[in-house]
């Protein structure tokens, strides 16, 4: 068996495949570098926005046992000598809150005070 001729190629006579015929390699380059930057950015934001919102989310939970531990520490001396003027005035002061909408203050046997919000800002 005779080895085949060797090839060679002429400047020029190789061309790439049909799809990339028009794209050079620096714009290829460009494009995927921008689509990595792009989803890389997306991903960060996703990423910053995600840990924001739990943060807040935790933040506005925290707040909100701070409160009602306030409220059960100022109107437990209330309760025990049963004054519910003194009980109804603690609890219009705290219903000024823009975060509360309701508060019930539950005795023995029923409900001696109460609190709603009217409408929701």
């Amino acid at each position: 068996m005779a080895d085949p001729p060797p090839t060679t190629f002429a400047p020029g006579s190789v061309k790439p495949a049909a799809g990339l015929a028009d794209v050079s390699l620096v714009s290829r380059l460009t494009r995927l570098n921008l689509w990595v930057l792009s989803m890389t950015l997306v991903l960060c934001f996703g990423l910053i926005a995600t840990s924001s919102w739990l943060a807040s989310r935790e933040r506005q939970a925290r707040a909100a046992e701070l409160g009602a531990e306030q409220l059960v520490n100022s109107l437990a001396p209330m309760l025990v000598f049963d004054d519910r003027n003194a009980l109804q005035a603690d609890l219009l002061a705290f219903s000024r809150r823009i975060d509360l909408v309701e508060v019930q203050v539950l005795g023995a046997p029923m409900c001696c005070a109460g609190w709603e919000v009217t409408s929701l800002h």
